[in-house]
């Protein structure tokens, strides 16, 4: 069990035990005035066997390559490698001085930059595409400031897992429902082998719970696609009067029916993601029929049928405010509390408590860097409070793009939006 009450009620400002090193590293080198030396052991003294730097040295040296265009390996002439001891006799011979002797230093230039490309979008891949859409600031900061932050955890628990958190439970559900009774327990040996679920009873306690929640979506599941297994179909579309190109692959086909399951509470963003699939698919002739899952009504809706020329302008227009996004942001975020219903009648007060719900929220604060980058830096007009409700640009643009993206998903499943 983990006493740190930090853990427990986390607070803005908190200090991040296992950010730590790289912080601590980073006042190091903002230190360093005149010289920084960055010693290790790189050999073992035993059998004499390589022993990597630190992951820090190594992510330091990759960012001094990138900004370094004359030779693809900087790590070789930056790292210099020295006897164990000052007496060895390597220290001593002709043109091999002591590290602590050198007097002339190699100078490199960092200054340079990589050449910057323009971003071609000839051939747009749908994966790509899609994933836009479910968060234009991530994609923005990608691929156009090619900037991403890191969310793996890099480190090992400090605690022991006793519970699985919202991503780990969405894994464990998408396996579950694909599973049935006679391999659960050899998925459930599996997880518990690899560290996917906590150890001992706590393990059965999960799992039983997740296998609770899965097993009336798996039988509305198993209805809906029959005695069909799961395809992937590979895609490449070129619509050739709007000079678009898109290439990539789409799952979740059973036979004739394209089938998603969301178990988020908010499922606007896998409605989209539905909906977007649902496009490639008919524009490219697949003819499907789209069903959509939802684990939080317990209830299947089946799409209203999108023929293949209504499919392609639907992209065409899609793909004028994908191409305006790498320009700039896109005014467009799906986890937003918005839905098709509310987009006809959005007002400045509805999207600011949207805004405020979601990004100010201390009781549940957004894991969103990207966003909350943008947000803390200004973006939404400090909060979207110091400027005309019905002149605002943020909230205009946000509402033009709600309109051009969500109100398709009511037309799509109505019975949905009933």
């Amino acid at each position: 069990v983990n006493f740190n009450l930090m853990t427990k009620s986390p607070r803005k400002g908190d200090r991040n035990v296992k950010e730590n090193d790289k912080h601590l590293f980073l006042e190091t080198l903002l230190s360093a005035q005149d010289y920084l030396y960055i010693s290790y052991i790189g050999q073992s003294a035993k059998d004499n066997s390589t022993i990597p730097p630190s992951a820090l040295v190594d992510e330091l040296i990759d960012y001094l390559q990138a900004k370094y265009t004359d030779s693809d390996e900087l790590g070789k002439t930056l790292i210099q490698k020295h006897p164990l001891h000052n007496f060895s006799p390597k220290n001593h011979k002709e043109g091999q001085p002591n590290y602590l002797e050198i007097t002339e230093h190699v100078k490199f230039e960092f200054l340079k930059t990589q050449d910057s490309h323009p971003l071609d979008f000839s051939n747009i891949g749908i994966n790509q595409f899609i994933n836009f859409f479910k968060n234009p600031f991530k994609a923005y900061f990608n691929r156009v400031l090619a900037i991403y932050y890191n969310e793996d955890d890099l480190l090992l628990a400090d605690t022991e897992l006793f519970g699985i958190d919202t991503l780990q439970g969405w894994h464990l559900k998408q396996r579950l429902l694909v599973t049935d009774e006679i391999e659960q327990n050899q998925l459930k040996r599996k997880m518990l082998k690899t560290g996917a679920l906590p150890l001992k009873n706590m393990a059965n306690v999960v799992f039983e719970n997740t296998e609770e929640q899965v097993a009336t979506i798996r039988n509305i599941f198993n209805d809906c696609i029959g005695d069909f297994k799961e395809e992937t179909i590979g895609i490449d579309l070129n619509i050739k009067e709007a000079s678009l190109h898109f290439t990539g692959k789409i799952g979740g086909v059973y036979g004739n029916k394209l089938v998603v399951v969301s178990w988020s509470k908010s499922e606007t963003k896998y409605l989209l993601d539905a909906y977007l699939k649902y496009l490639f698919a008919q524009a490219s002739g697949l003819n499907l029929k789209l069903f959509f899952i939802s684990a939080q009504a317990e209830e299947i809706y089946e799409a209203i049928a999108i023929d293949e020329t209504t499919a392609t302008n639907k992209l065409i227009d899609l793909s004028d405010l994908y191409i305006a996004g790498h320009t700039a942001i896109l005014p467009f975020y799906p986890d937003f509390k918005i839905t098709p219903k509310d987009v006809d009648d959005l007002t400045f007060a509805k999207f600011k408590k949207a805004v405020d719900d979601k990004l100010d929220n201390y009781r549940f604060p957004s894991n969103d860097a990207y966003i909350m980058h943008k947000y803390n830096d200004g973006y939404f007009n400090n909060h979207l409070a110091d400027f005309e409700q019905d002149e605002n640009e943020v909230f205009l643009g946000f509402k033009e793009n709600y309109a051009k993206i969500l109100s398709p998903l009511a037309e799509l499943f109505p019975s949905y939006f009933k």
